[in-house]
C-alpha cells in the first residue's frame, strides 16, 4: 500500500495549479438530467476560487490561509426586488461549493456527517482499522483496491473502498460508500486528461446513490478548457467585496457591513447562534431544505448549507447506515 500511497500523493502534488469550466448535471431514477450548476474553477497550490451559478443565484469563493471568503447573490424573479448582496466568512472545513473540483475528481473525500474533506493520507491515518489492500481486475486492467473503515455508529461500521489506478500515477478512479450493502454511494471518475507527458487530470465523472442495483440519483460532473500548471497570478485569489455588503463572520462570530477599502464599516455585532440544520440524517435533508426554504429571505443559511454533492455523499453514509442496522 505504501507505493500506491506515496504514488498517489506524487501524483496529486504534481497538479500544482488547476483552471477549469465545470458543469454539474443531475437526474433521478432514470429521469432526463437537467444542469444545476455551472461555475469556473481555479486552483494554485492550497489557494482555490470558485465562481458558480444554480438555481439560487451565484457565488463567487476564494479559499486561502485555512479560511474561506464567499460572495452570494440571490437570483431575482420577475416583479421582485433585487436582494442585497451577503458574504460569508468562515473556516475551510464550513464551507461546500456545486463546483468543487477536487471532491467531484475524487481526490479529496467526505468524513461521515461532515463538509470536511480528508486528502487519501488523511483518510488512511483516521481509519478505526487497518485498510485492507488487494490487487483486482476488471476487464484486462489491475487495479489497486483500498476497503477501510472510516467511521463507526451504533455498532454499524461505515465502509469506503477506493479503486486505484496505476495507468493514472495511482489517481482514483472509483469510490463506494457501503459497498456491500443494499444501498451504495458510487463515485466514478469516467476520463483524465494527460496536459503534460506524466502527469494526469481527472476531467468527467460521475456520482450515483444505488438500491439494490437501481439507481435512485445521479450526479454527471464535467470539466472543459482544461489548463494545468499554468501561472496563476495571485490576485485572482483577491475577492473584492463590495462596499455596504453585510459580511457575516463565523470565525470571529461577528457580523458587519465592509466600506469601500474591503474593512469593517461602522459598528460590529455578535452574531445570534440559529438552530443548527441537520445534514448528518437522510430523513432529516428534508426538513433542512423545508426550513430553509421558509427562511429564504437569509442569505447567510443559503451559503452555509451544503450543496447538491455534499448531501448526496452525506446522505448515502447515513442511508446505507440506517438500511444495515435495519438489516441486522
Amino acid at each position: 500500500m505504501e507505493l500506491a500511497q506515496d504514488a498517489h500523493r506524487a501524483a496529486i502534488e504534481s497538479l500544482q495549479s488547476v483552471e477549469c469550466d465545470v458543469t454539474v448535471m443531475r437526474s433521478q431514477r432514470g429521469e432526463a438530467s437537467h444542469k444545476i450548476a455551472q461555475g469556473h474553477y481555479v486552483r494554485s497550490g492550497a489557494a482555490v476560487r470558485v465562481h458558480e451559478e444554480t438555481a439560487r443565484g451565484t457565488r463567487d469563493g476564494v479559499l486561502k490561509d485555512s479560511a474561506a471568503t464567499v460572495l452570494g447573490k440571490e437570483r431575482v424573479r420577475p416583479g421582485e426586488r433585487p436582494a442585497p448582496g451577503a458574504a460569508v466568512r468562515s473556516s475551510i472545513p464550513e464551507t461546500a461549493f456545486s463546483c468543487d473540483v477536487w471532491s467531484h475528481m475524487l481526490m479529496q473525500f467526505h468524513a461521515p456527517g461532515q463538509s470536511r474533506c480528508r486528502n487519501l493520507d488523511e483518510v488512511l491515518a483516521n481509519a478505526l482499522a487497518a485498510p485492507e489492500v488487494t490487487k483486482v481486475h476488471e476487464g484486462n486492467e489491475e487495479y489497486v483496491q483500498i476497503d477501510v473503515i472510516i467511521a463507526r455508529n451504533g455498532g454499524t461500521d461505515a465502509h469506503m473502498q477506493l479503486l486505484l489506478d496505476p495507468r493514472v500515477n495511482y489517481l482514483v478512479k472509483r469510490e463506494i460508500l457501503g459497498p456491500y450493502s443494499r444501498t451504495r454511494g458510487v463515485f466514478e471518475v469516467k476520463a483524465f486528461f494527460e496536459p503534460i507527458p506524466g502527469v494526469f487530470m481527472p476531467v468527467a465523472a460521475t456520482a450515483q446513490t444505488v438500491t439494490d442495483g437501481r439507481e435512485d440519483s445521479r450526479l454527471d460532473i464535467s470539466l472543459s478548457n482544461v489548463r494545468v500548471n499554468q501561472s496563476v497570478p495571485s490576485e485572482r485569489f483577491d475577492l473584492k467585496i463590495p462596499a455596504g455588503t453585510l459580511v457575516l463572520d463565523r470565525i470571529r462570530q461577528k457580523q458587519y457591513k465592509v466600506g469601500a477599502d474591503g474593512r469593517p464599516s461602522g459598528p460590529e455585532q455578535d452574531i445570534v447562534k440559529a438552530a443548527a440544520l441537520p445534514v448528518a440524517k437522510v430523513d432529516q435533508v428534508s426538513n433542512a431544505r423545508s426550513q430553509t426554504a421558509a427562511e429564504s429571505g437569509s442569505l447567510f443559511r443559503q451559503l452555509l448549507l451544503p450543496v447538491s454533492l455534499i448531501l448526496l455523499v452525506v446522505g448515502s453514509i447515513w442511508i446505507i447506515r440506517a438500511k444495515k442496522a435495519a438489516e441486522t
